[in-house]
């Protein structure tokens, strides 16, 4: 998870206080509350903080816990004085179309039996609030982007030359928080009261064995040919003094040197591509992320699980056949050493 502020410097620490000083070493030095500080910088200039928060975790989200996320924003809202608030509920599908919705309760009423899975969710808060120490209201924007990273990853295999845009925006991340604020205090509580609706949701367990290997996937193909290479070398080796004694012709050790040299290229790009195979095979294992709200949803969840239990079936697989390589030349060995 990052933190970080629109121009990517560190977010001020809670223990900031909340009194600035004016004119400080001065005749006219004037404490001044941060609250009145900030709307002035504000009125001033016209621009607004900005302070996001980023989830990787694999998140498994139902209707009941988005109802959870707005209950908890509206109550947060209700120790501030608004002054106006609106809202806007947007599902986007895997087939390119959106519904939106100008309050949660008609978002609660869309159609759940659509066949079409869900591929993100987006809900935007936008607020004035009256703040004690300032004299006018403030606007504050919070919006929250939550995708379904199994929709995302049938859409990646279908778009292998071009990205799907909501795959550059979101990269492997889950959620993103954004709050656009004016007073930074009311922006942390905003943000402590999402997080810690983030840190109830159910989460998919990842096994650290597989976790282990996948980030390591990458030395497999490499392991798998210089293992069967050196095997190889060694059973030559050890063919040598059967296949080509002290007596043998020029023409015998060019023969030799020839189904040698031809046996262990063989076996060697044969394991690199199996290693390869079983890389990509990893590599296509995901964790499982979803936001399930639709009956196309549960189709795609089914899915993926299915396809991952594929993806371990074929690594074993093909890492299986790097061993039968390994086996295979022996065996030849045997039989031109027995003969």
């Amino acid at each position: 998870m990052t933190i970080d502020n629109m121009d990517g410097s560190a977010l001020p620490n809670d223990g900031t206080g909340d009194v600035a000083i004016i004119g400080e070493g001065t005749p006219n030095r004037t404490p001044i509350s941060l609250q009145v500080l900030q709307s002035i910088y504000h009125e001033l200039t016209g621009r607004t903080e900005q302070v996001t928060k980023s989830y990787e975790e694999p998140l498994k989200i139902v209707q009941c816990d988005l109802e959870q996320l707005n209950a908890r924003i509206q109550q947060a809202l209700e120790q501030y004085n608004v002054k106006a608030e609106t809202s806007e509920f947007i599902v986007f599908y895997q087939n390119d179309t959106n519904d939106r919705f100008s309050s949660f309760e008609r978002f609660k009423s869309f159609n759940a039996g659509c066949s079409s899975a869900v591929e993100s969710v987006l809900f935007k808060y936008n607020f004035m609030l009256l703040l004690p120490k300032t004299n006018q209201p403030q606007g504050y924007t919070l919006t929250i982007r939550i995708v379904s990273q199994v929709v995302l990853e049938k859409k990646m295999r279908r778009h292998l030359f071009e990205l799907p845009k909501i795959i550059r925006l979101m990269g492997g991340r889950t959620a993103v928080v954004t709050i656009d604020y004016i007073d930074y205090m009311v922006a942390r509580n905003l943000l402590d009261i999402v997080d810690g609706w983030f840190q109830t949701l159910s989460k998919s367990r990842v096994s650290s064995t597989i976790d282990f290997i996948r980030k390591r996937s990458s030395y497999i193909p490499l392991i798998s040919r210089y293992t069967v290479g050196a095997f190889v070398v060694f059973l030559i080796y050890q063919a040598i003094p059967i296949l080509l004694p002290t007596t043998s012709t020029l023409t015998q050790f060019a023969y030799f040197s020839l189904i040698a040299f031809s046996g262990l290229f063989t076996a060697y790009k044969l394991a690199g591509h199996l290693g390869s195979a079983a890389e990509d095979a990893i590599d296509r294992w995901n964790p499982i992320s979803y936001v399930q709200l639709t009956a196309g949803d549960k189709k795609q969840i089914e899915e993926i699980e299915t396809d991952n239990k594929k993806t371990i079936f074929l690594a074993l697989l093909n890492l299986m056949g790097s061993f039968i390589v390994a086996v295979s030349a022996r065996i030849v060995a045997n039989i031109l050493t027995s003969t």
